[in-house]
């Protein structure tokens, strides 16, 4: 089982921090024109974020250079997300319209809860907050906002919510307002498609223990993480960061004998009418052939460096990378569902099918993150249990406790 994620988090993308930079405006109904007070501004996936003014304002600086996705979300408003560049330190003054939402609750929920309501929801959390030791300390605030739904035809099981998800993690001291727009596993190809949008906030720690727990969890969550690898990719240093890097190509599997003599021993031994062992025997060989793929990875032996498929901070190969995080072994939790009893090195695949170069920013944003799809150990860890801020810097991850 290698496992198969596709990521979308709407996000932003930072770097060093310029105190220069400042976005200010106005959010303002777009048929009434008034100023819409209250309402959430917040770059997605960060902690940087506050609420409109009485008269619709809003102040956001000190942030760091990147390109961002603004988002905005208000009672009674459509969600309305767009991107804003600060790769060049400066000021902004913007006005955000947004929209009345006018749809009715049955065109929101549009598939009601399965039975099983118990079965579903702790599916759900698997596939959502994952199956690490971190999501074991993770809860969900609002469990019944949450509606899931299962199809019996299609083999697939999708989520929605009418309001954000609230996770508390407790592993990492983090609290995540998640803003789903979908959610979908198939069972069939194991495929699994989430979007969304997180905003984040640090907790406050109970004592200086707590903190300097979380402070280490942090870090642990981010090394080897692919925030860590696009930060590495992008800053060319992916043997300093730990990362080695080679091309995965699809070859013949020679374990698998040509088809035609699979079908012909499939018909032959199935027009067989007996108990005999051996024809027994040979059925299952050829059906055990069947299920073989015709294809397998082949791992070329050169180890790639960031300027081998860097060029202008973007990445222009199309096709699979395996990424080997050579500093931490596997989580033994996870060796167990590979069914093996031994650790190596954190393997992970990318599968970039996008037709256009990947873009990469300082501090791990990139896009299209829809051309990206992710295998092997990061499909079973890069879920929200292990997610933090893209504002994120583990070398600015210190204890500040200063409760009595």
């Amino acid at each position: 089982m290698k496992g198969w994620l596709y990521l979308l988090f709407f996000c932003c993308c930072a770097g060093a921090v310029f105190s220069q930079n400042k976005l200010s405006g106005r959010v303002i109904n777009a048929v009434t024109k008034e100023p819409v007070p209250f309402a959430n501004v917040f770059f997605a996936n960060t902690t940087i974020g506050m609420s409109t003014r009485e008269d619709g304002t809003f102040s956001l600086s000190g942030f760091p250079n990147g390109k961002y996705d603004i988002t905005v979300t208000s009672v009674g408003f459509r969600q309305l997300q767009k991107p804003i560049d600060f790769t060049i330190p400066h000021k902004q003054v913007v006005e955000i319209l947004i929209n009345e939402d006018t749809r009715e609750l049955e065109e929101v929920v549009v598939k009601e809860d399965n039975p099983n309501r118990e079965n579903d929801f702790r599916m759900f959390t698997n596939l959502f907050i994952g199956e690490t030791p971190h999501a074991e300390k993770c809860t969900i605030g609002n469990p019944g906002d949450i509606h899931l739904y299962f199809d019996p035809e299609t083999r697939e099981f999708t989520a929605h919510a009418r309001k954000p998800i609230e996770i508390i993690n407790q592993a990492m001291g983090l609290r995540i307002f998640y803003h789903l727009n979908s959610f979908d596993y198939n069972y069939k190809t194991g495929v699994f498609v989430i979007t969304g949008i997180p905003q984040i906030q640090y907790l406050t720690p109970k004592s200086k223990a707590e903190e300097r727990k979380w402070i280490k969890e942090r870090k642990d969550a981010y090394h080897g993480s692919v925030m860590h690898f696009m930060r590495a990719l992008f800053r060319d240093s992916l043997a300093a960061a730990g990362f080695s890097v080679r091309k995965v190509y699809s070859v013949p599997n020679r374990e698998r004998i040509p088809q035609a003599a699979i079908d012909a021993g499939i018909k032959k031994y199935r027009a067989v009418t007996s108990s005999h062992f051996s024809v027994n025997d040979s059925l299952s060989y050829f059906l055990k052939m069947k299920n073989k793929p015709e294809m397998r990875d082949s791992v070329a032996p050169e180890v790639l460096a960031a300027h081998d498929l860097v060029k202008d901070a973007s990445v222009a190969y199309h096709g699979k990378l395996q990424i080997v995080y050579e500093k931490e072994k596997e989580d033994w939790a996870y060796v167990k569902t590979q069914r093996r009893s031994i650790r190596i090195n954190q393997t992970s695949q990318i599968h970039l099918i996008g037709n256009q170069p990947l873009l990469i920013y300082s501090n791990g944003y990139y896009e299209n993150p829809t051309d990206v799809f992710l295998e092997y150990y990061w499909s079973w860890d890069e879920k929200i249990a292990s997610l933090l801020p893209l504002d994120y810097e583990p070398e600015k991850d210190i204890p500040h406790f200063n409760q009595p």
